[in-house]
């Protein structure tokens, strides 16, 4: 049974019946690649892209929709680990402890003694961001955040994050932010 997004190639996730329903209530979404006849099938999980279909799976939102996961655990979209290592770009002194750091924008993996610049320094509000030091994008995550910094998860997150956007093709309804 094929467990990737015939779109991008990602890996699925299973959301039931019942969450869709309650999904095309609340928010009203385009679903990219659910089958058009997932209404009428006898089972009660239908396969969809998380990344495709992130905002419907409210990305969004505080708490996302019920999902299942290919190793059968129900989590939320928040909570799948590619989503949830993203918050640990906005930790500077997690990163600067690591002993490792890498990139899910060029995926280079280096040691944060490299880092020389930082977004939004003066903020007081917010931590810095820090800027690969490979691409200057800010999408550095460090060891320290207990995520592995390697190839594989930093592609996956790269997938994820820096694929086109999604949502005006499935949140067409809602209004741009």
């Amino acid at each position: 049974m094929n467990w990737n997004c015939n779109r991008c190639n990602f890996e699925l996730v299973e959301v039931q019946k019942d969450i869709l329903f309650q999904i095309i209530e609340e928010l009203n979404p385009n679903f990219i690649g659910l089958p058009k006849d997932w209404k009428s099938l006898t089972f009660d999980w239908i396969k969809i892209c998380p990344r495709c279909n992130s905002y419907p799976l409210g990305l969004d939102f505080e708490k996302g929709f019920s999902i299942r996961t290919k190793s059968g655990d129900r989590t939320t979209i928040h909570d799948l680990d590619f989503v949830k290592a993203h918050q640990h770009t906005e930790f500077q002194k997690e990163i600067l402890i690591s002993e490792k750091a890498g990139c899910f924008y060029c995926l280079e993996i280096f040691s944060p003694d490299e880092i020389d610049d930082w977004h939004g320094e003066k903020c007081k509000e917010y931590e810095p961001l820090a800027l690969c030091p490979k691409c200057g994008i800010d999408s550095i995550i460090g060891d320290e955040s207990g995520f592995p910094i390697e190839p594989e998860f930093l592609s996956k997150m790269k997938d994820f994050w820096f694929s086109p956007s999604e949502r005006s093709k499935t949140m067409n309804a809602l209004p741009a932010e």
